[in-house]
């Protein structure tokens, strides 16, 4: 009697199975896209500076990073051609000093049909790949890019979700990241690959442009303009001048 209450008291109860929660990587643009950046004083005060560049946050860019970071079925990163030492002092202010994961000009890649010698493209290979980052493991069935540059995306077009460009003279006037936000949570309410959402749903802030999709049926490879488009990335990326930092 003894014996059998003690193995009825050590036996082991049955794990409880319980469904793993989806996550989705939704990586960020930044200049262009949830900020603008300006040596020139745009009608208020900056939100962030260094050095004589101010920058000026997007209308709800805030809030939508708020919102992703709050939102358990989010891996949020920012996604940037520019150097991590310029995109700092604008993450501390969407983010409002919270940690939050940055690919910076490193997780580019050179566009050679660019126009610019400085055109990149996105490698999300890379981020996928690139272990110890919030990145690693993810694919291209639950990765979005939010980004106002469509060309960047073209290896990935039904990643993307395209908004119009934010410039210097929309600093308070613009609107268009209070509708992504509820076109985001749709998106990540659905179930399945990201990429099935994306083929039928277009954001309704992409109103002057075409699906993704029908952009790259028509769209004819461009020639690159100058001989330097075969040069290295790294060649090109220490030729640039200092004071010039794309996005």
């Amino acid at each position: 009697m003894r014996l059998a209450a003690a193995s009825k008291q050590e036996a082991p109860e049955p794990p409880i199975m319980r469904p793993q929660r989806r996550q989705v990587l939704v990586l960020l643009d930044m200049n262009g896209t949830v900020l603008v950046r300006s040596k020139k004083r745009l009608g208020r005060a900056p939100d962030a500076k260094l050095n004589d560049v101010n920058y000026y946050l997007r209308e709800h860019a805030s809030a939508l990073v708020d919102r992703l970071l709050s939102n358990v079925s989010v891996v949020l990163a920012f996604y940037t051609s520019m150097r991590e030492s310029s995109a700092r002092p604008a993450i501390t202010a969407l983010s409002g000093g919270r940690d939050v994961e940055l690919y910076e000009r490193e997780f580019n890649k050179v566009d050679p049909l660019g126009e610019n010698h400085w055109d990149t493209m996105r490698d999300l290979e890379k981020i996928w790949g690139t272990l110890g980052k919030a990145g690693a493991g993810f694919d291209a069935t639950n990765t979005i890019v939010v980004e106002d540059t469509e060309r960047k995306m073209r290896e990935h077009p039904h990643n993307v979700i395209v908004v119009p460009s934010f410039t210097e003279d929309m600093v308070g006037l613009d609107d268009a990241l209070r509708p992504l936000a509820g076109f985001l949570e749709a998106l990540l309410a659905a179930e399945g690959d990201v990429r099935d959402f994306l083929v039928t749903r277009v954001f309704a802030g992409e109103s002057q442009q075409r699906p993704a999709s029908a952009q790259k049926k028509s769209r004819k490879p461009k020639r690159p303009s100058k001989p330097d488009r075969v040069r290295s990335w790294q060649e090109r990326n220490s030729s640039q001048h200092h004071h010039h930092h794309p996005e």
